[in-house]
């Protein structure tokens, strides 16, 4: 299939080519983001530059599609999270890890966004192949530090658009979690922009997933909602998917925070649950080989979610989190993270009293629903 490129679809965004990190010319935040990067390598320390290889400006900024924020007559200004990894032959060494946190602290002061530094070793650029992380990173970044040319020998295991078939519900289950923590904010009426952000990104996960099933996902967000223009939607739900991550792809490249009542931000939660639980089901489907017809169908699928995943292996690292954290994600003899794909499918259908999969899902079992989104959101934060 010939995918059409942004050039030939009519887009509300315009396509520069002026910009590293922007997707039309900003001088100011071009100047802060270049003049930062430079003063980055020059801070790199004698002692550890022979064990760092390169330091790699990932994420919107390193494809050349962040996001520029404008509120109002204030000068525009940085928003999304500025994600450096650094390749490293010893990435748990504590005078390497001093030196990262010390820099996203100061980045953080100097550009007002958080700045993440992840050390990872070399091997992981293979052992990582299929993953979106990595192949987003291959194939759209920018050398902050080391040899202009260190990724390049790495693009022909990251073929275009081949990504494992699991990172569809994993982004859907990333972004659902989002979703679900927007609605606890609006509950407690809570960080209005928390909220936005984290429904603009489900907007996103949406069709995106269905870019990764059909084996054409790109990492330009620009690329991937022109690709839906092109692909099979499933219907009846498919335009409706198609027109959201269109207001996902303005949000990522120019976002706002609108002034909207919490009652509207509710009735968009709900709305967002519903479509998450039809694409979801969706792609889970196609994975695995069966349709679900309800968030409940799934969450009580009584065979394994992660079936490539050895049981054995599932049932040691329930051991070990038992050891460890006094506590594991049930069923035991699939991996984890399939646990909480049937906790957060019970979480966002609103069914979680009585529901028998959701409570068990945990261990010990949680006794109330407050319990049970504690349990929920460590799980998350281990396995996400």
């Amino acid at each position: 299939m010939a995918i059409a490129s942004t050039n030939t679809i009519r887009l509300p965004w315009k396509v520069a080519t002026s910009s590293r990190f922007f997707v039309e010319a900003e001088p100011i935040l071009e100047a802060l983001l270049e003049d930062y990067l430079k003063s980055l390598s020059a801070r790199v320390p004698d002692s550890l530059k022979p064990t760092i290889q390169a330091i790699v400006l990932g994420g919107g900024y390193g494809r050349g599609e962040g996001g520029i924020f404008h509120e109002g007559k204030n000068p525009p200004r940085l928003y999304n999270d500025l994600d450096f990894f650094v390749f490293t032959d010893t990435p748990s060494a504590p005078a390497l890890k001093n030196w990262a946190q010390a820099e996203a602290h100061s980045g953080k002061q100097t550009l007002g966004i958080d700045v993440d530094f992840k050390c990872l070793p070399l091997k992981d650029l293979m052992q990582g192949k299929g993953s979106m992380m990595f192949y987003d990173l291959i194939h759209g970044h920018i050398i902050a530090y080391g040899d202009p040319h260190f990724l390049t020998a790495y693009r022909e295991h990251y073929p275009q658009g081949r990504l494992n078939e699991d990172e569809a519900p994993r982004l859907l289950w990333n972004r659902g979690t989002g979703l679900y923590f927007a609605k606890q904010a609006i509950q407690q009426k809570k960080d209005s922009g928390f909220v936005q952000k984290n429904h603009a990104k489900l907007k996103l996960a949406l069709g995106d997933s269905l870019t990764v099933i059909s084996r054409y996902y790109s990492p330009s967000v620009r690329a991937r909602h022109a690709t839906l223009f092109e692909i099979p939607l499933p219907h009846p739900w498919g335009e409706h998917v198609l027109a959201l991550h269109r207001e996902g792809v303005a949000f990522k490249l120019y976002p706002r925070h609108e002034v909207l009542s919490w009652k509207a931000l509710e009735i968009e939660n709900r709305a967002l649950a519903e479509v998450w639980a039809q694409v979801f089901l969706h792609v889970e489907g196609e994975r695995l080989k069966r349709p679900f017809v309800s968030l409940n169908d799934y969450a009580t699928y009584p065979h394994r979610l992660v079936p490539n995943r050895p049981w054995k292996l599932n049932i040691a690292i329930a051991g070990r989190d038992l050891l460890k954290r006094h506590a594991c994600i049930r069923p035991i003899y699939d991996y984890p993270r399939a646990g909480l794909f049937r906790a957060l499918a019970a979480l966002l259908s609103g069914k979680i009293e009585g529901q028998k999969t959701a409570a068990n899902s945990f261990f010990p079992t949680p006794k109330t629903p407050e319990a049970l989104q504690t349990a929920y959101r460590k799980g998350w934060e281990h396995y996400g």
